[in-house]
């Protein structure tokens, strides 16, 4: 138990551990998992008459890929409501939707949403816009590094202190090679 234990208190032996054994480990430091973001986007369902419709928080947009989406609240639209929104012939209600996962996956191109679940044989479905937002949750290494960055000094007088701190403040920046 003790040989398990020291195991589990050095970074070095990260190759034995489970993910949940890093987080425990990142822990020790202050640090925390990134889990990730959902990509969000706004489908167009069309369609040839305007009318009623209810959308509820358990029916999905999908891609062709098999990728979904859904509304995070329910939303209804009248059909007075509708008659406004009008694109040539068509008339149309956007609804906002949230991927079911977070992941980079999920940053879907336009037009890649085709099918909305149970929504009263629309035209067509599509999103008009590219969906942005998925991010990946961390692996393990990209934890540890942040561990083992967080050790230094994060003094912005010394050159691996400003490294850290703009890593820490700005986790989009790859690599710093200006400093």
């Amino acid at each position: 138990e003790e040989q398990r234990i020291a195991i589990g208190q050095s970074i070095v032996n990260v190759g034995l551990m489970s993910s949940e054994e890093v987080d425990d480990l990142a822990g020790n430091s202050f640090e925390q998992r990134n889990s990730g973001d959902k990509a969000t986007v706004f489908v167009r369902l069309y369609y040839p008459n305007p009318l009623n419709l209810t959308v509820t928080t358990d029916k999905a947009a999908s891609t062709v890929d098999g990728l979904k989406f859904f509304s995070p609240e329910n939303y209804e639209i009248s059909s007075a409501d509708m008659l406004l929104n009008r694109e040539g012939f068509e008339y149309y209600a956007d609804i906002a939707v949230q991927a079911e996962n977070p992941g980079e996956q999920y940053n879907v191109d336009i037009g890649t949403i085709t099918q909305y679940e149970d929504m009263r044989n629309p035209i067509r479905v599509t999103n008009r816009f590219k969906a942005t937002g998925g991010k990946n949750s961390d692996s393990d290494e990209q934890l540890l590094q942040r561990v083992e960055d967080g050790r230094i000094e994060q003094s912005l007088n010394v050159k691996r202190g400003a490294i850290a701190r703009t890593r820490r403040l700005f986790p989009s920046v790859k690599a710093l090679q200006m400093i």
